[in-house]
C-alpha cells in the first residue's frame, strides 16, 4: 500500500509539472486572469507561446498579437542596400572576363531600355556566361558561389510563395550547428534571412549561383512538395489579421505562434501538435495567402 502511494504521488507530480507548462503564468501585464498556479491548473483556458512568451488564449494573446502587428505596420521597410560594392560590369572588367567595349556596349543598352541588372544585359550579349556574373556578384557580397544547387533540395517548411518572391532556395541545413545555407540569384535578402532565423529559431548563412539553377530547384520543390494554397481577397489590417491568426489557433489547438515582417510579406508560423501552418499576409495588395504545410523534420538533404 504505501509502495502504491509512493507511485501514485510521483505520477500526480509528474502530470502536476505538465498542466503548470502548458498553463504557465501569462506574460500579459493585462491579463485578468487568477495567477495562482494552483487555481490555473483546474481551469480550461490555455496558453499559446509567442516567440517564447506564454499569453492566455485568446484574449491575452489577442492583445499581444494587434500590438505587434500595428507595430510592424507602421514600421519602415526599408531595403538594404550595398552602397560599398564594387559595380559589377567595372569588378568583371578588372578581373579580365570583359572589354571596355563589350561593357559600354551593356550598359547603353541597359539605360535605352530603361530596366534589367548588367548581368542580365551582358548574358545576352554573350559577352559573359551565367556562373561568371555570378561568381563576379559573390565577390560583391562577400559570399560563396555554387555552381549546381544540390537535386535532393525538396522538403522544406518555408512557405513556396516565400522562395518564389525572393528568388531563393534552401541547400544544407547543418543538424549540429542548426544552420540552413540558404542560396540567391541576383543578390543577397538579408530581410528574408532575417525572417527564416526569427521563424525557425537558427542561423543563416547565404550563398549564390545562377538563375537557372535556382529555377530547377524552385521546379522540383513545387513538383514533391504538397500544398494547399488560398488566396483570400480583402483588407488585411491589424486587426483582421489578428482574427485570422486567432482563429487557426484555436482550430488547430496551436501551441506556439511565430511572427515576422518580410519586405511587403508578413508570415505567420503556426505549430501544432502535429501540423506546421504557415500564413503570408500581403501588407500592400490586400490579399492573405495561405499555405498549409505538413510538419516535417528541419533538416534539408545535403
Amino acid at each position: 500500500m504505501k509502495m502504491f502511494t509512493v507511485v501514485l504521488r510521483k505520477q500526480f507530480q509528474e502530470l502536476f509539472k505538465r498542466r503548470a507548462k502548458r498553463l504557465r503564468t501569462c506574460s500579459s501585464p493585462d491579463c485578468e486572469h487568477d495567477p495562482s498556479i494552483r487555481q490555473r491548473l483546474w481551469r480550461l483556458t490555455p496558453n499559446v507561446q509567442l516567440h517564447g512568451s506564454a499569453f492566455c488564449f485568446p484574449d491575452c494573446l489577442e492583445r499581444e498579437l494587434l500590438r505587434r502587428l500595428q507595430h510592424a505596420s507602421t514600421a519602415p521597410r526599408r531595403e538594404q542596400v550595398n552602397s560599398c560594392r564594387v559595380p559589377l560590369g567595372l569588378l568583371m572588367l578588372s578581373r579580365g572576363e570583359l572589354t571596355s567595349e563589350q561593357l559600354h556596349q551593356a550598359l547603353e543598352l541597359q539605360k535605352k531600355n530603361g530596366t534589367g541588372r548588367i548581368g542580365e544585359w551582358l548574358q545576352q550579349l554573350g559577352h559573359a556566361r551565367d556562373i561568371s556574373v555570378a561568381a563576379a556578384l559573390a565577390s560583391q557580397w562577400s559570399c560563396p558561389v555554387i555552381k549546381t544547387v544540390p537535386a535532393g533540395v525538396g522538403s522544406c517548411t518555408i512557405p513556396f510563395y516565400l522562395l518564389k518572391n525572393f528568388c531563393m532556395v534552401p541547400v544544407h541545413f547543418s543538424n549540429d550547428h542548426r544552420t540552413l545555407h540558404m542560396a540567391f540569384a541576383d543578390k543577397i535578402e538579408h530581410r528574408a534571412l532575417l525572417a527564416i532565423e526569427q521563424m525557425m529559431d537558427c542561423k543563416t548563412q547565404a550563398c549564390l549561383t545562377t538563375r537557372g539553377e535556382i529555377e530547377v530547384a524552385l521546379g522540383r520543390m513545387e513538383e514533391q512538395t504538397s500544398r494547399a494554397e488560398k488566396f483570400f481577397e480583402g483588407t488585411s489590417d491589424p486587426e483582421e489579421t489578428t482574427r485570422i491568426i486567432s482563429s487557426y489557433v484555436s482550430t488547430l489547438n496551436a501551441t506556439e505562434i511565430r511572427l515576422a515582417s518580410c519586405g511587403e510579406l508578413l508570415w505567420a508560423r503556426i505549430t501544432a501538435d502535429e501540423l506546421c501552418e504557415n500564413l503570408l499576409f500581403s501588407r500592400i495588395a490586400g490579399k492573405v495567402l495561405q499555405f498549409v504545410t505538413k510538419k516535417l523534420a528541419e533538416t534539408i538533404p545535403s
